[in-house]
């Protein structure tokens, strides 16, 4: 599976949407990187549910720009139980129909943390900053972004390090010890021996990469 690249709206609206040779599609964004698979973050501010149940829209807005989710059949039923307001983080693939950029969500998670946000800006910022590093200069966009002051401001954000043999031993853990409703913190944390930053730090970490959700609040699963 590829990965999911975290992106702003803007770079899905702006960027050039490409079919190869092969007949695989793909998007080209404004700083050059070609993807198909991404990860959104933004809030619902509207949905529309066709009668029969098997289609639904719901458009998402993360401050940059608003982009459509589109699902059909069982997709078209998780997307109606998303409310207008909520904040989402999408995985899913970036599609072009008439001109139209839109996203077929493969995984939805609910936020309910709104610090998220603050992470997933970082996070796109330091990316945007590594890239001006190597010389390059995103096309349809500023060459000296808005954002660079807030850059320097973040300089030495980083994510938790957090070893992989832990990170294998907790997805193990979460395997073995889910009944369908997740795993609650505290069963995580006896079980693989660790104190409570360690915890914070390995979940923080799992929720980063998408190999986890929290389907309530203390409660993880994981994703596949």
């Amino acid at each position: 599976m590829t990965s999911a690249y975290k992106v702003k709206v803007e770079e899905l609206l702006q960027g050039e949407y490409v079919v190869s040779e092969e007949g695989l599609p793909y998007l080209l964004t404004p700083w050059g990187r070609k993807v198909s698979r991404v990860r959104v973050m933004g809030t619902v501010v509207e949905r529309w549910l066709r009668e029969d149940g098997e289609y639904c829209t719901v458009y998402l807005d993360d401050g940059t720009g608003v982009i459509a989710l589109r699902g059909w059949g069982e997709g078209a039923k998780e997307l109606a139980e998303l409310r207008v307001g909520e904040l989402v983080d999408v995985i899913g693939r970036v599609k072009e129909y008439l001109g139209e950029r839109y996203l077929v969500p493969h995984l939805l998670l609910r936020v309910k943390d709104p610090n998220w946000e603050v992470v997933r800006e970082l996070e796109i910022l330091l990316s945007r900053r590594k890239a001006l590093e190597k010389g390059i200069r995103p096309r349809r966009l500023p060459a000296k972004p808005p954002e660079e002051v807030e850059v320097e401001e973040v300089e030495g954000f980083e994510l938790p390090q957090v070893p992989e043999e832990l990170k294998r031993r907790a997805l193990e853990v979460l395997d073995r010890l889910d009944r369908g409703e997740g795993v609650g913190e505290e069963e995580l944390r006896r079980e693989l021996g660790i104190d409570r930053k360690e915890l914070e730090d390995l979940l923080l970490a799992l929720l980063d990469e998408g190999e986890i959700f929290e389907v309530r609040t203390g409660r993880y699963k994981r994703v596949g």
